[in-house]
């Protein structure tokens, strides 16, 4: 092979260089945010509108919202459970600061829970038997005037598995 001249030389320097650029960022940049599950749907909290998206099997209610980096100011998770039970929640993998509210078979509030970003010590739990639970980003419950005893209204019929 015949030697390379200097600027085909330098050319395959700057490739190089370029594509070790390249694959370092790629490996050093932050994930990016999960995308929201298709077929959110529209619930009222007290009367408050929220779009959320549906965690319904034991798979998506484990699964949460951790990774996410970021949720809209009117978004949040709904999870529902088969059958009343008392509730459990952590903050494993979970980068956002959040608020769960706990509701019982009625779609009563029961209880709100404030939650800390990557917490996997404490436990969010419902004050009693609940049938669903909506995780919403820090602080909207309060900035709604939203209590105990608030009614969440479901804008279709959602089945748990």
């Amino acid at each position: 092979m015949p030697p390379l001249s200097p600027l085909r030389r330098a050319t395959l320097a700057v490739v190089l260089l370029s594509a070790a650029t390249l694959v370092t960022l790629l490996a050093h940049s932050p994930p990016l945010p999960a995308e929201p599950a298709a077929g959110a749907i529209l619930v009222r909290i007290a009367g408050v509108p929220l779009r959320v998206e549906v965690a319904n099997d034991p798979a998506s209610r484990a699964r949460g919202l951790m990774h996410r980096t970021e949720l809209a100011a009117d978004a949040g998770m709904l999870f529902v459970y088969p059958q009343p039970q008392i509730l459990q929640f952590w903050m494993k993998n979970t980068p956002l600061d959040l608020d769960i509210g706990f509701f019982d078979a009625q779609g009563r509030l029961l209880n709100v829970s404030a939650m800390t970003a990557f917490d996997t010590r404490s436990r969010h739990v419902s004050r009693a038997p609940a049938s669903y639970a909506v995780e919403t980003n820090r602080g909207w419950y309060a900035a709604h005037g939203i209590t105990d005893g608030a009614t969440l209204e479901l804008s279709q019929p959602v089945a748990a598995y």
